[in-house]
């Protein structure tokens, strides 16, 4: 029995070996490669049109759209989403939920915010959601971190994603997006299992880093204690062409459209810092500069939280010198909501001066924590 079974074994693997090494004419051979390649780049770029992991033609269908990367997923969301407000601005903009948003002000909304942006990409975003929302756009609430206008500009690997094009090769072939296929998939599959992916499905949070880090005293003095951060030292011409190039022209060109521009909180250890680097003064110069150009148009309300001192002066709310917890991002939308913090410009100039007297009193305190030892 074993015999037969070796001698119908052996038979098999000279049939094979036959048919293996058996040449193929090259016309066959080069044709079932090409339809082979074919077949394969048919099936693969059905597949990123199924996923579509930047939301660039649809929402998600069966899985549900990943908010991590907004530079890349931003333009989808203004493709595909339904609002009429938009909530710009850099990482300190990043925990408003959109339901409190929609809640304090009566709209509609969505998110375009990233970590570490810059001026002129806020400034794409802006066309990007008038592109495609035009008449039905009728607020814009950002975020103005000056450290962001100071900032030269950056060429973005995504730009391709904000040009409407029926075939975009650069996104249907591309490393990038088979990664962030397979960011999707994970995503999705983990989301049960482990919070922050859950999070990063989570559209009312969109673009979040909520639940990455801790808000508190401790964590907050030993960022001061050990930070190397050294904010760009502002060049106050291109900085103030920075406003006017990447926010202001969009003001003027779209009176319909209410801006409301908000001032962040930013810890009053931050001016300590910026006084120990000898960059207070232009920073604070360009604040008042920033609140008199804004000032010149009625379609316009500047909201100031830097000089909010219950806010800033509480040092269990940040994390770091310029990020605060989500419950002030709370506090924020439902103020701007209720029209408060809004000041005119002699004010506003006042509150600056209180801002260099406050962080004054606190830069004993401020040198104490940087010479601590480890």
């Amino acid at each position: 029995m074993f015999m037969v079974l070796q001698e119908k074994l052996s038979a098999m693997v000279r049939r094979v070996r036959e048919r293996v090494c058996r040449p193929i004419p090259a016309r066959r051979f080069v044709i079932s490669f090409l339809v082979t390649f074919g077949v394969f780049f048919l099936l693969w770029a059905l597949l990123v049109f199924v996923i579509d992991p930047y939301i660039y033609y649809h929402r998600g269908w069966g899985l549900k759209n990943v908010f991590s990367n907004s530079p890349a997923r931003i333009p989808g969301v203004m493709r595909n989403f339904d609002f009429d407000t938009v909530l710009f601005g850099t990482s300190l903009c990043q925990n408003f939920r959109r339901s409190e948003i929609d809640a304090a002000l009566h709209v509609r909304s969505v998110k375009a915010t990233s970590a570490g942006l810059k001026s002129d990409a806020m400034s794409r975003y802006f066309e990007t959601a008038w592109r495609y929302r035009g008449h039905k756009l009728t607020r814009c609430v950002m975020g103005i971190d000056i450290f962001s206008f100071a900032k030269k500009s950056e060429n973005s690997n995504y730009l391709y994603l904000y040009e409407d094009r029926l075939f975009p090769c650069e996104y249907f072939f591309s490393a990038d997006t088979a990664e962030a296929i397979a960011d999707v998939l994970i995503t999705n599959i983990s989301a049960p299992y482990d919070r922050i992916s859950r999070h990063q499905l989570d559209e009312d949070v969109m673009f979040s880093n909520k639940p990455r880090f801790k808000y508190d005293r401790k964590t907050l003095e030993k960022d001061v204690h050990k930070s190397a951060y050294s904010p760009v030292m502002p060049d106050p011409a291109r900085t103030i062409a920075n406003f006017d190039r990447h926010l202001f022209v969009h003001v003027r060109n779209h009176p319909e459209i209410r801006f409301d521009l908000f001032l962040p909180p930013y810890n009053i250890y931050l001016w300590c810092l910026l006084r120990e680097q000898g960059k207070l003064e232009p920073y604070l110069h360009l604040r008042d500069v920033f609140a008199r150009m804004a000032a010149e148009y009625p379609n316009v309300r500047i909201y100031d939280f830097q000089a909010e001192f219950d806010i800033v002066c509480s040092l269990d709310v940040y994390k770091d010198v310029t990020h605060y917890s989500p419950k002030i991002n709370t506090r924020i939308i439902q103020d701007i909501g209720s029209a408060r913090h809004i000041f005119p410009l002699a004010e506003f100039r006042r509150r600056t001066a209180l801002i260099r007297s406050r962080s004054a009193e606190f830069q004993p305190a401020f040198d104490e924590l940087r010479r601590k030892k480890p």
